[in-house]
């Protein structure tokens, strides 16, 4: 044989070789994707999924995974794992996952789409009007609900910072036994409207219920207290009461004076519960229990002067 002819034979011979090798790695390879197990099994779309099997390919290349005949959006992949994202625009539903590479598309694996789930708002009370400011519709909303609105004066007490439509506003009337009023605004389309009112403000998951953002927290949760506990065992002990396996929440400090606070104390093991009203006095630089027992507070007084209008009955 000529050594010319020898030659374009062995070169032949090695780009054969070559694109053997090529098919055999990269965007698939040669052989049809296998899915082995796909983990959830179920979710909304949204929902992160990771697809377990072989013979994906090293890189994803033009490789796509598809819930039925829409197609996923994937976050990672391997020749052994991918990890994707069911799609958004997808129905709830029954659907079968495969894998498309070069070779081919795999067989499909069982996944169901679940109903995507909603915030539900409570409807608004029949006759709230939407206004074109917040004042005009906190007026509005005070002659519907009886509230009355003479001698008080509004202004901002928080802004959403997530959401700028959103914003709780105080209306306060002067005098030690006037109470504030609490405004829970939103503001849609450029008009507003009170979606609720409070004297107490509203915890985190309140305003998740109605729809409010979070952090327009203005009451704060039941928290660990301190300095009040320590008051609470020593009124305790002066009245030959037990000391230990308390522990002790706030339920609420005055919106009129923030002096004020109602602490609920929880006695283990046994599961007793007692209330405390509880002043900080400032002459003494501490905290004081004022009653026990209530609410009512009947006949509770600091100084000679009476507990605030608004944990009378807390």
């Amino acid at each position: 044989m000529r050594k010319g002819k020898a030659f374009i034979l062995m070169a032949a011979a090695c780009a054969i070789a070559m694109v053997a090798a090529l098919a055999g790695c990269g965007c698939g390879g040669s052989e049809i994707a296998v899915i082995s197990s796909i983990t959830p099994s179920s979710g909304e779309p949204g929902t992160e999924v990771t697809l377990s099997g072989s013979s994906f390919g090293d890189t994803q290349g033009d490789s796509t995974v598809e819930f039925g005949t829409v197609t996923a959006t994937v976050e990672e992949w391997s020749d052994v794992k991918a990890k994707i994202k069911v799609p958004t625009d997808i129905k709830a539903g029954q659907y079968k996952v495969t894998v498309t590479t070069d070779a081919g598309t795999s067989d499909g694996v069982g996944f169901e789409v679940a109903e995507e789930k909603k915030s539900e708002v409570p409807d608004r009370k029949a006759g709230h009007v939407e206004h074109d400011t917040p004042i005009a519709a906190i007026l509005d909303y005070c002659e519907k609900n009886g509230i009355n609105t003479s001698g008080m004066t509004f202004s901002v007490l928080v802004v959403s910072a997530s959401d700028l439509n959103w914003k709780i506003d105080l209306g306060k009337k002067v005098g030690q036994e006037a109470e504030n009023v609490q405004f829970l605004l939103q503001k849609d389309s450029g008009k507003w409207t009170v979606i609720q009112s409070s004297t107490d403000g509203w915890t985190a998951a309140q305003l998740k219920a109605l729809g409010a953002p979070e952090d327009l927290v203005t009451q704060p949760a039941p928290q660990p207290v301190g300095d009040q506990a320590q008051a609470i065992l020593t009124y305790l002990q002066s009245k030959g009461e037990p000391t230990s396996g308390w522990t002790f929440t706030l339920v609420k400090v005055s919106t009129i004076d923030s002096n004020w606070e109602v602490i609920k104390g929880t006695m283990s093991p046994d599961g007793r519960t007692e209330e405390f009203l509880m002043i900080f006095n400032s002459m003494a630089g501490a905290w004081e229990v004022v009653a026990s027992g209530g609410p009512p507070w009947t006949g509770a007084e600091f100084k000679g002067g009476p507990p605030p209008s608004d944990l009378l009955d807390v």
